[in-house]
């Protein structure tokens, strides 16, 4: 039952799906779920599952490392499976918000510091991509008005072509998925229409601001 809530997790916004209270109460469930005997991709699951939930607040982020979820996530950071590993850093990086500062606090090897450096730096443009999406995101949701001045901008043209990529190092599918959201709003608002080719095309300005 916890691996189907982990599911909708990552592919319904956690806001909507578990709203309030129950987002925080998911938390321990979920972490329970990464345990190296399970299967990748079920361990895979959890961590995404942890990183939407933890992109929504403050509140959440806390709440995992109350139940020690870095501990529990750490070991993922050096994984032999490469989508465990990503997922296991971005978790870090996304989620908990930690810097490399943090990781003289961690009690690693030398060797395994390097690598947990190595790893960091290497998912930085990921970083910076959800910050600047998650920013992004906010602005479109918190009114029409806001949402038409980033239409009217180059920013669009990104979205729809960050949406449209499928190499996992450019952007990944998380960051894809918030791109993806930006555009559902715009078409929610009515800013943006999508014609009979299943393309997205921009409506003319009189539309756009009535």
């Amino acid at each position: 039952a916890t691996q189907a809530l982990a599911k909708i997790a990552i592919t319904t916004n956690p806001e909507i799906a578990f709203p309030g209270q129950r987002m925080l109460e998911l938390v321990r469930p979920i972490i329970k779920l990464l345990k190296i005997e399970h299967t990748a991709l079920e361990n895979f699951e959890a961590l995404m599952a942890l990183t939407n939930l933890a992109s929504i607040s403050e509140n959440v982020r806390k709440r995992i490392l109350k139940e020690d979820g870095f501990s529990s996530i750490e070991q993922y950071m050096f994984e032999e499976h490469p989508l465990l590993r990503r997922a296991a850093v971005e978790s870090v990086l996304l989620s908990l918000s930690l810097d490399l500062e943090f990781i003289k606090d961690l009690n690693l090897e030398n060797e395994e510091r390097q690598h947990l450096n190595n790893l960091i730096q290497n998912n930085q443009i990921i970083y910076l991509q959800y910050r600047t999406l998650y920013i992004i995101r906010n602005i479109v949701k918190a009114n029409k008005q806001l949402a038409i001045r980033i239409v009217e901008t180059e920013l669009m043209d990104i979205l729809f072509a960050l949406k449209e990529i499928k190499d996992d190092h450019l952007i990944n599918e998380n960051n894809r998925k918030i791109a993806s959201d930006i555009i559902e709003i715009c078409l929610k608002y009515g800013i943006i229409q999508q014609n009979k080719d299943h393309t997205i095309k921009q409506e003319n300005e009189t539309t756009a601001t009535n």
